[in-house]
């Protein structure tokens, strides 16, 4: 059974050479249509052939594991740089788009129905595993799986302060030096000084926050996709002592400004 895909197109050489060696499944746009690693991260899969099963040996499936991380803190630092710099350059936070989120959801999710109570993971696995729970339930008992769509929304991924700092934390630190960026700079800085605080947005009234994700597959195989909103004029964002950044997936980091005073 093939994992559900969340990596983007922009896989690497390595996950990509690992896999074509594995088996002949098609491919399009960079990402291989057999097999894909897990995350949290919005992103798409190839379609069209058929699911293949793939038994990695360790080593490819460390390296895949790296892959899948440093794609997903990719994507979650473009987002997040860019809400840095205008948080920084004094734009009030409803000046900066969904986009900014650190998982860089694209649209409002004002069209889904909101659950009386929302879902919360505590892990990146444990989301993966939920996704891939309700495309177990999809497949048939000959094994086929149908295409199908599956939206839900107020799932939340809302990991502890302690999980955060060894995983996407660790990840934003070894980024630093690719960043010649002052407001980024300052924010490893103040990972590395175990500054960061991280909060279940739903814990947060005024934020509003609701997400949806959208699964859809078959046998060519599954993509995910999500979509979050929340309310960028909420009193947190006027705070002149701490930065406060909302992920799609629920979690909100927050650490003091730079210039605030001490």
């Amino acid at each position: 059974m093939s994992a559900i895909a969340a990596v983007n197109s922009s896989a690497s050489s390595a996950v990509a050479s690992l896999l074509s060696d594995a088996a002949s499944a098609g491919t399009a746009g960079g990402t291989s249509a057999a097999t894909a690693t897990k995350s949290d991260q919005a992103a798409s899969s190839a379609g069209g052939n058929p699911a293949v099963r793939i038994d990695l040996s360790d080593r490819a499936k460390t390296i895949l594991e790296r892959n899948k991380v440093e794609q997903v803190v990719a994507g979650r630092l473009q987002a997040l740089v860019q809400t840095l710099r205008a948080q920084n350059g004094g734009k009030a936070a409803s000046q900066v788009s969904n986009a900014s989120s650190q998982d860089q959801s694209p649209t409002s999710s004002a069209g889904a129905t909101p659950r009386t109570t929302a879902i919360t993971f505590g892990s990146d696995q444990a989301l993966s595993d939920h996704f891939q729970s309700l495309t177990d339930a999809q497949r048939q008992p000959d094994g086929s799986l149908p295409s199908f769509t599956k939206t839900e929304s107020d799932v939340l991924n809302v990991p502890s302060t302690g999980e955060w700092y060894k995983t996407v934390g660790q990840g934003y630190i070894e980024a630093a030096a690719a960043f010649n960026d002052p407001s980024y700079n300052a924010f490893a800085q103040a990972i590395q000084n175990r500054q960061v605080t991280v909060q279940n947005a739903q814990d947060i009234a005024e934020l509003n926050f609701h997400n949806t994700w959208t699964i859809q597959g078959g046998e060519g195989g599954v993509s995910i996709n999500g979509a979050s909103s929340y309310n960028h004029d909420a009193a947190i964002f006027k705070d002149p002592t701490t930065n406060y950044v909302v992920s799609g997936s629920g979690t909100v980091i927050s650490w003091p400004k730079a210039n605030a005073a001490s």
